[in-house]
């Protein structure tokens, strides 16, 4: 029973998200990457120069994701 109504609830959960930059500053800077991308990713994909930045510093260093420069170049490139 438990796990149908994890089920149920799972997908009314990912619906209900909203990014927030300033909530991906708060997580970054608690070293919670993975929500830092999941807020920031949103508005890099949308044009925003500050977020795409983000996503390139994080890609260079490897927070939350693989070291991959070329992603890194692509992200910094953007936010040019």
């Amino acid at each position: 029973m438990l796990v149908l109504a994890l089920v149920l609830v799972q997908p009314v959960a990912a619906q209900t998200f909203k990014p927030d930059f300033r909530a991906g500053l708060k997580a970054y800077n608690q070293k919670d990457y993975a929500t830092a991308l999941r807020h920031w990713r949103q508005f890099a994909k949308q044009g925003d120069a500050t977020a795409q930045n983000c996503l390139g510093w994080m890609s260079e260093q490897g927070y939350g994701v693989t070291k991959d420069f070329a992603e890194a170049v692509r992200w910094y490139r953007k936010s040019a």
